[in-house]
């Protein structure tokens, strides 16, 4: 049997890159090792993508995709702290400024190549 890491419900507004392009859209649930991502242009199967929330950016691999969702597998799981950014609600000045592992999102980017 499969386990799951347990699934936390969002509704941020991110943006995805992937290499063709980049789409506004918004995390629907998300956990340490993935997230559901609904939006209007889901990604094939396997396509690498980052994930960006504020001055913060994830690389990711799409896993699934379906009616107007995807879900995708991030690289390597969230820290506690990124967790929380994910849920975050109103205000976020006290999180725009923090990056993690200082990895920029230009670096980032890089990766999905």
């Amino acid at each position: 049997m499969r386990y799951r890491t347990p699934r936390r419900p969002s509704d941020r507004p991110i943006k995805v890159t992937w290499v063709k392009g980049e789409s506004p859209a918004t995390v629907r649930n998300y956990s340490q090792t993935g997230v559901c991502i609904g939006t209007d242009n889901p990604l094939p199967r396997g396509t690498r993508i980052l994930i960006t929330l504020l001055h913060n950016a994830w690389v990711a691999k799409v896993a699934w995709t379906r009616d107007g969702m995807m879900g995708a597998q991030f690289d390597r799981p969230l820290s506690q702290q990124e967790m929380g950014l994910m849920q975050l609600k109103g205000n976020v000045s006290q999180y725009a400024s923090w990056r993690r592992n200082s990895k920029t999102t230009a670096r980032a980017f890089r990766e999905l190549r």
